[in-house]
């Protein structure tokens, strides 16, 4: 009576050893097949063309070239300028140089609108970045303080569940704080060094070639 049990058992332990083995085999060989795909990419830096300074060019065609939504003195250009170059940039690594080539004729508003348009976004980090901060501080503060309450509450008080809960409490608002400041507080600088990067980049002119033909 006891042998079916024991066989069934038996076969299993074996079927589940068996497709163990093969999920081993399987991510073995495929994590094999990766890392040589991942041999034969070429590098962003390498697949980036560049100027003769060894800036990576970046060639918008804007058409048209201003927002035609807003007007006199709220004049921008068109967002799908800069939609097109953030999701450009965001490809380039940061060591790298941007030079932004306008693929229309000269326009004396179109720099200072577009040195405007990342400088406005800047500040806006750097609202973030205090804002971080003082978060990192209050949630620090308040961690002191429950910690502290937990404290006097173990020693007030012969039940110790409120104790363990605001001591909790008081680990994951400190937790928090450390959060803040070394994982957010590092994203919002990584964005505003983009910013910059694009903010100060080279920005020039070249018509196309059919544009050039009708003059």
């Amino acid at each position: 009576m006891t042998m079916a049990p024991m066989k069934t058992f038996c076969c299993f332990s074996i079927n589940c050893e068996v497709m163990n083995m093969l999920q081993r085999f399987a991510k073995r060989n495929w994590y094999v097949d990766l890392k040589k795909y991942e041999k034969t990419l070429i590098s962003l830096s390498e697949r980036c063309l560049k100027d003769e300074e060894g800036n990576v060019l970046v060639t918008l065609c804007p058409a048209p070239l201003f927002d035609p939504m807003q007007g006199d003195p709220q004049r921008d250009l068109n967002h799908d300028i800069y939609t097109s170059l953030d999701d450009q940039a965001f490809l380039i690594p940061l060591k790298e140089r941007i030079h932004v080539v306008l693929q229309c004729e000269y326009d004396k508003e179109v720099i200072p609108l577009f040195h405007r348009h990342y400088e406005e976004k800047m500040l806006g980090k750097k609202r973030e970045l205090r804002f971080n901060t003082l978060k990192t501080i209050y949630l620090l503060l308040l961690g002191f303080l429950l910690l502290g309450i937990s404290y006097i509450t173990k020693l007030a008080s012969s039940s110790g569940f409120v104790g363990e809960f605001l001591s909790v409490a008081a680990s994951f608002s400190m937790w928090e704080s450390v959060d803040a400041f070394i994982l957010e507080r590092r994203s919002i600088r990584n964005e505003m060094l983009e910013l910059y990067r694009l903010a100060f980049c080279e920005i020039t002119f070249e018509p196309k070639q059919k544009d050039r033909a009708s003059l």
